[in-house]
């Protein structure tokens, strides 16, 4: 999970705040991990628009994404082809919450939502001091 960044927003109903995790998000672990360290919900950008067909090329903001995804032109916008890069959205869209589900199970949850940050283990020393995450084989975070 690199480059996470989280976003505090108001709800519409504006009863309080959510907790909306974007970068870095990749894979169902991704999502599992944000939801258990407390993200409300979790916003994929660059994932979605690569299993489109994007090739990241950096001209979104000119309008001639050559993939015809980040574009107005008309004859650009042809080279898109929109039903198959729909279907493959969708199986991002599905392996990501198909993965997060399967390891809220793992860890005993109905849901990746009932995640907690005790459901979470880390590999190294380094990263559970720095996320305060037990480390993977050790009960105790003293220990």
């Amino acid at each position: 999970m690199c480059g996470i960044v989280g976003v505090m927003l108001k709800k519409p109903d504006d009863v309080g705040e959510r907790l909306v995790v974007s970068g870095g998000i990749t894979s169902g672990a991704d999502v599992a991990k944000a939801l258990a360290l407390g993200a409300d919900a979790v916003s994929i950008s660059t994932a979605a628009p690569v299993a489109l067909g994007c090739r990241v090329c950096g001209l979104c903001n000119t309008g001639k994404c050559p993939y015809g995804i980040a574009t107005q032109d008309s004859k650009l916008r042809k080279r898109l082809e929109v039903d198959g890069g729909a279907r493959e959205v969708a199986n991002l869209l599905r392996a990501l919450t198909d993965e997060a589900s399967m390891l809220a199970m793992l860890a005993g949850k109905t849901s990746p939502s009932n995640l907690e940050r005790e459901d979470l283990r880390v590999l190294t020393l380094d990263a559970s001091k720095i996320a305060g995450v037990r480390l993977v084989g050790v009960e105790d975070l003293g220990a």
